[in-house]
């Protein structure tokens, strides 16, 4: 018998309007019967959003809030010492404990990151759970950043293996207790440059379990990018992928979020495929209020219209000049 799907999100009060629409995403579209949301708390300050979905969903989800500063305090202190980029929140830190923070009788999860919308549906991912994979990422586009960081900790050997988004996981959290990826990623930052990285756990993670990871299929992990070509923007495939119904998990990875209205180029086909995929599922979610929640999703927008548009200016002249 397939586990009950198990999903976990960690985040502080800056990504709690996100976290939820990630787990009302995830609870549209997917055809099991029952699902369990762990909530690693890191300063969400108010619950009463996250009780409305409990109870739209009574009988059907059970939730579980787990203090983790409570249980991880000095260690994420130091980890959040790091000097990574400004978007990032100090939460996802958490992730390396989640082997400490759940249940040892729960044993098969899914993580996300706080800033994605499962279009997919995550029964599948937990009727082929395989032992012999304990760990399942998908392959990052980073690589290509990783290699120009001239501090990064990367050994000749680790720089040539494939480098994991840690914003969706696949994870035995047996074999991540037994293998004590906390501790190692711990004992593996001290013994780094902090500097250097830059994206934090997702780092850690990477030199910490390396090809122990299992590349998990990319639809699991798509961001709503854009690939430059000599004529200029094209959509990308994620965009092809979402026309199609194959994207699984859309990930708005980087600064680039749809609910804070920054936008290298505002109103671009990225700009507006985030925007709308993630609007949708928040007025959906706030229906009750839908007139509310479309008014402030628009003024959002309009709000930071102005410097997105002065940054993207900036931004086109600068490549034409180089």
């Amino acid at each position: 018998m397939p586990p009950i799907p198990t999903l976990v999100f960690s985040a502080d009060d800056r990504f709690a309007g996100p976290l939820l629409c990630a787990a009302y995403s995830c609870l549209v579209n997917t055809t099991a019967p029952h699902v369990r949301i762990f909530i690693l708390d890191n300063g969400i300050q108010d619950r009463a959003a996250f009780e409305v979905l409990h109870q739209r969903y009574r009988g059907r989800l059970d939730l579980h809030w787990v203090d983790s500063r409570a249980q991880t305090g000095e260690a994420m202190q130091h980890m959040q010492g790091q000097s990574m980029h400004p978007w990032l929140s100090g939460a996802t830190l958490t992730r390396l404990f989640v082997g400490h923070l759940l249940p040892e009788t729960v044993r098969w999860v899914l993580y996300l990151d706080s800033d994605v919308l499962v279009l997919g549906d995550v029964r599948e991912l937990f009727e082929a759970v395989d032992p012999a994979t304990p760990f399942q990422a998908v392959v990052s586009g980073l690589r290509r950043w990783v290699d120009r960081w001239p501090a990064g900790p990367w050994s000749t050997e680790e720089a040539q293996r494939p480098y994991y988004n840690a914003g969706v996981l696949m994870i035995d959290l047996d074999a991540w207790r037994q293998g004590e990826i906390a501790s190692r990623s711990l004992r593996c930052a001290e013994r780094q440059d902090l500097g250097a990285l830059t994206l934090g756990d997702q780092d850690l993670l990477n030199l910490v379990l390396g090809p122990a990871f299992t590349p998990l299929d990319p639809n699991w992990n798509r961001a709503p990018g854009h690939i430059r070509s000599r004529t200029g923007w094209r959509l990308s495939d994620v965009q092809r992928a979402l026309a199609e119904g194959t994207v699984r998990v859309l990930h708005f990875i980087g600064p680039h979020k749809p609910w804070n209205g920054y936008y290298l180029r505002p109103f671009s086909p990225e700009h507006i495929l985030a925007w709308w995929s993630y609007s949708r599922y928040r007025l959906a979610l706030h229906r009750e209020q839908w007139w509310t929640t479309l008014w402030e999703i628009v003024a959002t927008q309009l709000q930071h219209f102005g410097p997105s548009l002065r940054r993207s200016l900036r931004y086109r002249l600068g490549r034409r000049a180089s």
